[in-house]
């Protein structure tokens, strides 16, 4: 594994983590620490709150369970949208001023909308 892509993954476990320790220490608020045989104890309503949640597809989530799960990608999106960056500028350079088919071009313009054709003023059209 190259340097690069050594630190990406420290970077993403990091992130990982975060999110973990976040999601725990929410769990943990919710649990009951009174005297019990049991120790701590899980109120049963957020247990099968959880286990539904557990066992449907997110396509099958509330529009609200889903915003949450979007909220977790967003810890990850800038080291993803950075990476994108770095490779599409990467392929430009080893372009060196060539002109790209029409197809690929709008691949790369919907990766990064900053990108241009060499010789043009106009970014590229996003696929629709």
């Amino acid at each position: 594994m190259n340097e690069h892509k050594r630190q990406l993954k420290e970077q993403l476990a990091d992130i990982e983590h975060q999110r973990w320790a976040h999601w725990q220490r929410y769990c943990h608020s919710k649990m009951q620490t009174q005297s019990s045989p049991l120790g701590v104890v899980l109120p049963f309503d957020l247990y099968e709150h959880w286990e539904r949640q557990i066992n449907t597809p997110y396509a099958e989530l509330s529009d609200i369970e889903r915003q949450s799960d979007r909220e977790q990608v967003d810890r990850y999106w800038p080291l993803i949208e950075g990476l994108i960056e770095q490779v599409v500028d990467d392929f430009m350079q080893a372009l060196d001023g060539h002109v790209l088919p029409q197809e690929v071009a709008h691949k790369l313009a919907a990766l990064n909308g900053r990108w241009r054709q060499p010789g043009s003023s106009n970014p590229a059209p996003s696929e629709g």
